[in-house]
């Protein structure tokens, strides 16, 4: 992009009469500004957060031969799940998998048809939930608070500053907040209890770029257990120590970040053997293996950009949280860079199997 634009002014000198090419180049400029301003969030914007939970026991949950099912629809089958003390880990599975069901049975929620759950000894759970509400609606973000807390206004509206409603903002109604406004104000009751167990069903919908950094930052942190649902590779990546796939019922284990999870399953993927032929065969299709890792490098640096615009649009989307013309411009932008890395997510799937194919 920073290419782009010195072209741009380039041929802008050639060419004084066309000023076309100078605006462009100033817009890319612009864009790439955004862009740094993403990576690099002012540290006057940022979130500072500190969960002090007493210790747990060493077993936090403990699950055995959990069944369930709805109708002829078979959730889990016998699904075994240990989650010891400073475990953090991040459940995946396909839509429909069971991932919330499992949350709702930790939570004591929802029965199981067999099998048994056991929260353990000295363990206080602190849930966030996906879709955030709360039954005082009509009440203001300062009663809100002080009606789970009591305590003088003032030491209130301090430690809501520490989640970013200062100033009016503590006045405003909770039915008027934006999805991460509540995010932050939820967090903001949790910081308050001793929890040692963290439930998270998707922390990083509806926040803003600085929010959601720190946040990531106070949840490696933190000195408890976290288990939670994302679907966010990079937010996985930078809390999780395991994942705990979700699949036919049954859940399995895997130490690592989600890159390393992915490394894994494309290995199991593989044939356990290849035919010497078929490995020429697989290095012939894309010429050599430096052209292979080429294009996965260049994928890899497409997705970044891709991205992070997704994040900036996220943030954009809480900036105009009541512009309806300016929602509906940054929602379908949204949507296009979705699918957008959808595709390219796929394709850079299929060119790593060819590579660690090779690699055998």
């Amino acid at each position: 992009m920073k290419a782009a634009a010195e072209r741009y002014r380039t041929w802008g000198r050639i060419n004084p009469d066309n000023s076309t090419h100078m605006a462009r180049a100033k817009r890319l400029e612009e864009k790439i500004e955004e862009l740094k301003a993403i990576a690099k969030p002012q540290k006057a914007q940022e979130l500072e957060i500190s969960f002090k939970g007493k210790r747990s026991g060493k077993d936090v949950i403990v699950i055995k031969d959990l069944s369930k099912k709805y109708a002829d629809k078979v959730i889990f089958n016998r699904l075994n799940m240990h989650l010891g003390f400073r475990d953090k880990a991040a459940v995946l599975g396909r839509n429909g998998s069971g991932k919330s069901t499992l949350f709702k049975m930790i939570l004591a929620q929802e029965e199981p048809d067999g099998g048994e759950v056991k929260v353990g000894s000295n363990v206080k759970v602190g849930y966030l939930e996906q879709d955030v509400s709360f039954p005082l609606e009509d009440k203001s973000v300062l009663e809100v608070f002080r009606h789970h807390y009591p305590m003088y206004e003032g030491e209130a509206r301090n430690r809501l500053a520490r989640f970013r409603f200062t100033g009016t903002d503590v006045f405003k109604k909770v039915k008027d907040l934006s999805g991460g406004e509540k995010v932050r104000l939820r967090l903001g009751l949790l910081i308050q209890q001793d929890i040692n167990l963290l439930l998270l069903d998707e922390p990083t919908n509806h926040l803003d770029i600085a929010s959601r950094e720190m946040i990531e930052k106070t949840l490696q942190e933190f000195s408890g257990t976290i288990l939670f649902i994302s679907h966010d590779r990079y937010f996985i990546n930078r809390i999780c120590s395991s994942v705990l796939e979700l699949q036919n019922g049954k859940l399995k284990r895997y130490g690592g970040n989600y890159d390393h999870y992915r490394q894994k399953k494309g290995k199991e993927e593989l044939p356990a053997s290849l035919p010497e032929k078929k490995k020429k065969m697989r290095l012939k299709t894309v010429d050599d293996y430096q052209v292979l890792r080429k294009q996965i490098s260049s994928i890899e640096e497409e997705v970044l950009w891709k991205e992070n615009e997704l994040r900036l649009q996220e943030a954009e989307m809480e900036k105009y949280s009541t512009d309806y013309d300016e929602l509906t411009g940054i929602f379908n932008r949204k949507s296009e860079l979705k699918e957008e890395l959808k595709r390219m997510y796929k394709k850079w799937e299929e060119l790593s199997v060819q590579v660690m194919s090779n690699e055998k």
